[in-house]
């Protein structure tokens, strides 16, 4: 099965993570980013891919809106770090 590309995340609003999204996944999505981005205020990319096993890039493309976390990514980095990611 052949399915659509996604719109990148940073594509529905002007300012990624910043601003609140319209539709209730994209918001979800954004709030996972914006913990997730609290975490690296006191981690660095290597230092979340050591505990996590999750690429810096793979991180990257996430934190700046060029890529939808996927299951396995969201709870490899929630298991391993031990955090709250996802918005209650």
């Amino acid at each position: 099965m052949i399915t659509k590309a996604r719109t990148e995340p940073r594509t529905y609003s002007y300012s990624w993570s910043g601003e609140i999204g319209g539709d209730p996944a994209d918001e979800l999505a954004r709030c996972f980013v914006k913990n997730l981005g609290a975490v690296f205020g006191v981690r660095s990319l290597s230092g979340i891919e050591t505990i996590t096993d999750v690429g810096p890039a793979t991180l990257s493309r996430i934190l700046n809106g060029h890529a939808w976390p996927d299951g396995y990514t969201i709870a490899r980095l929630k298991g391993r770090l031990g955090v709250h990611l996802w918005p209650a």
